[in-house]
């Protein structure tokens, strides 16, 4: 589950890992710079600040790949850029760790009954869970505030451990009457 070269939530080859995830351009901000506005001027500015931002990008996307995030192939004068099974692991792994609350009194809820031949796994998912900012109420049962059911879902289904693991969307039942 949790690989000790995971991507670090908010890091930069996180950020362009999703948004070749979501195949969206990176948005281009401009700091405040009055030097170099006065010298090169606004144009100016983002040219070189697009140029930056662009080989910052580059640099990233080879980091990815040299991960086995990425898989990158040049068909004439284009790139075609996949996601390897790792990569599709890594991009669910972020979509849970940036889940958004849950509606109140709702929470996603683990449940694993993982055999005792596979501990390693055991270990690794609950390290992840709680990672992820899930609590456990028994060993077994985890529980959290956050909206991660379906990337949770689509992960486990992906490393084939989901005759094992099961996520639930729950609501506590208040039984005052």
């Amino acid at each position: 589950m949790v690989q000790a070269k995971s991507l670090k939530v908010g890091g930069q080859s996180a950020k362009v890992f999703q948004d070749i995830v979501e195949t969206c351009d990176l948005l281009l901000t401009f700091g405040y710079r009055p030097v170099a506005v006065l010298r090169y001027g606004l144009d100016g500015v983002r040219k070189l600040d697009s140029a930056k931002d662009r080989a910052r990008q580059r640099q990233e996307i080879s980091r990815l790949k040299a991960q086995k995030l990425l898989t990158i192939q040049k068909i004439g004068a284009e790139y075609m850029v996949g996601l390897t099974e790792r990569g599709s692991k890594e991009a669910f792994r972020l979509q849970v760790l940036q889940a958004k609350p849950m509606p109140d009194g709702c929470v996603c809820m683990v449940v694993f009954d993982i055999p005792e031949s596979q501990n390693r796994l055991r270990q690794s998912l609950r390290k992840f869970l709680r990672y992820a900012g899930f609590i456990p109420l028994q060993k077994s049962v985890w529980i959290s505030p956050y909206d991660a059911w379906k990337p949770l879902a689509k992960l486990f289904d992906l490393n084939k451990t989901s005759q094992w693991i099961s996520v639930y969307v729950s609501r506590r039942m208040d039984l005052r009457i």
